[in-house]
């Protein structure tokens, strides 16, 4: 979800408007959907413009579903990795307690090499 129309693309007014609940208990107006493009070859289908929102959210869940990959959280970034992605690659880093998408890396595609011997510090296996 996006409160810049600019970050979507291909926006397309919502028949019916719609509010999301949040954690805190407010709701936020939602009234556009369509296309969030992150990089050249990464782009996010169905996300959700809310004009009222200061923030930018990413769902974890959605993200790993459609892109058929494995969200990897460490104590200082967030990676995907998995088969439909040729090399896992950072997306976020941490800041106050948030893993905020960084498009520095997200632009370069830098990309990070998980070693067996690091397989102890990420929270899942390296199966």
């Amino acid at each position: 979800m996006s409160f810049d129309a600019n970050a979507l693309h291909d926006l397309r007014l919502l028949e019916i408007t719609i509010f999301v609940s949040l954690l805190n208990g407010y709701k936020v107006q939602v009234t556009h959907r369509r296309k969030l493009k992150i990089n050249d070859k990464l782009q996010l289908n169905h996300a959700l413009l809310g004009p009222h929102f200061r923030y930018n959210l990413l769902s974890v869940k959605k993200l790993a579903s459609q892109l058929q990959c494995e969200v990897v959280v460490t104590e200082d970034s967030c990676m995907l990795r998995g088969p439909s992605l040729k090399r896992p690659f950072a997306i976020s880093r941490e800041a106050y307690g948030l893993y905020i998408l960084d498009k520095e890396l997200v632009r370069d595609a830098k990309l990070v090499r998980i070693l067996p011997s690091a397989c102890n510090e990420l929270p899942t296996s390296c199966e």
